[in-house]
């Protein structure tokens, strides 16, 4: 009797075991395609954040006297112009 039940519970945990390691395999399957996903939208983002938020037109600056609004590269061929006006100015 005692080795019946011995062999009925050694079933039971091997039964048992053999579902925890298929639900721990079955979580690692969902666990590479989420690591996809997580890594699909960042690249996106940073896709988006370098050209979208960061280009060269992201920000815009309407200077006193003009019309238009221009973008960082304008902004820094002015700022420079207006430096090399006032050092040579200055001579």
């Amino acid at each position: 009797m005692r080795f019946k039940d011995n062999e009925m519970a050694h079933e039971i945990i091997n039964d048992i075991i053999k579902k925890l390691i298929e639900r721990i395999n079955n979580l690692e399957k969902e666990l590479v395609v989420y690591q996809k996903n997580v890594d699909e939208r960042f690249a996106r983002l940073e896709e988006f954040c370098t050209t979208q938020l960061l280009g060269p037109n992201s920000l815009q600056f309407k200077p006193p006297g003009k019309d238009e609004y221009i973008g960082m590269k304008e902004i820094f061929e002015d700022l420079y112009s207006r430096i090399n006006t006032l050092e040579y100015d200055e001579r």
